[in-house]
């Protein structure tokens, strides 16, 4: 639980910044980059959450935590990764940890309240979202009680500049590395999305997941490409990830909504609009669903920026 003072001035939510790197830099200088801007912005957003602060700051941590996932997957080729590896078992663990509280915020804010303002004289928006903001303030000491726990103390310091490990002997070129990691995370994507017209409700999620890291990578990587080629296969990833994330919006309400802890599960008029929620955000997913196969094609069909020298 937060022991520390509400009157305490509250530290800015960071967010994700670009790498300062030349074309050529090494694959020693990349590694400490990235270590260094993933590191910063979930220490500092981490202070922004034990401080009670807004929750765009527990959304830019759970950001960062993902990032320094993606990091430990393109340091991989490297030798003497064991510690990142613990970083990234780490990152996944706090990841969950932070999951609930920020869901429940994203659901009322993302998911409920569009809704509500298609059905402005059903009663039932009102309570849910007061019963997901009830619910979102119990989670928050959950979140601060792992970030304060021994594990959560000791990732974090792990995570100050002077801790993190140098890979300065790696002397090769970064954007060889960037090409094999690259290569792999695109791999991984075009695995996850064979007979992509198919596929499941969980086969979509595994996707989006794969997409992700993609996105991340290309965003951390990008400093070392040309910024318009970069820039314009973010765009293409990003339209997709969107797609995908209408029907996470409707997974994630259906198992908060729908399951036997589900809030207001007993009122007429919130149950109500639960129906219209889920009627929407289903119609939704399914029409931006019809786009994604063609979209998916345009991207898989496309020469990456990292081949074209």
């Amino acid at each position: 639980m937060n022991t520390q003072s509400r009157s305490t001035p509250v530290p800015g939510v960071r967010k994700a910044q670009p790498l300062a790197l030349k074309k050529s830099a090494s694959v020693g200088s990349l590694a400490e980059a990235l270590l260094r801007e993933c590191g910063e912005q979930v220490r500092v957003n981490a202070s922004v959450v034990q401080a009670g602060g807004p929750a765009e700051g527990l959304h830019q941590l759970r950001v960062g935590l993902r990032r320094l996932r993606t990091v430990e997957r393109l340091l991989r080729p490297l030798s003497g990764t064991k510690a990142l590896r613990q970083l990234a078992s780490d990152a996944q663990w706090l990841g969950r940890e932070v999951s609930l509280g920020r869901d429940l915020g994203a659901l009322r804010l993302d998911v409920v309240q569009p809704v509500a303002k298609l059905f402005p004289a059903e009663a039932g928006f009102t309570l849910l979202e007061a019963a997901l903001t009830k619910r979102a303030a119990r989670a928050r000491p959950v979140v601060e009680a792992a970030l304060t726990c021994t594990q959560g103390t000791a990732f974090l310091a792990k995570l100050a500049p002077d801790a993190l490990k140098p890979y300065g002997d790696h002397t090769g070129a970064a954007r060889d590395l960037a090409r094999v990691s690259l290569e792999a995370a695109l791999g991984r994507v075009r695995r996850r999305a064979l007979g992509l017209a198919d596929f499941s409700d969980e086969e979509r999620h595994d996707l989006r997941k794969a997409l992700k890291h993609l996105r991340y990578a290309v965003d951390l990587l990008r400093p070392l490409y040309a910024e318009k080629a970069t820039a314009a296969y973010l765009k293409q990833i990003k339209a997709l990830q969107e797609i995908l994330g209408s029907l996470n919006d409707f997974s994630t309400a259906q198992a908060h909504f729908c399951g036997k802890d589900a809030p207001c599960r007993d009122n007429p008029d919130a149950q109500r609009a639960v129906g219209l929620i889920l009627g929407v955000r289903r119609a939704e997913a399914e029409q931006d669903w019809r786009h994604a196969e063609a979209l998916w094609a345009k991207i898989d069909g496309a020469k990456p920026f990292w081949r074209r020298g």
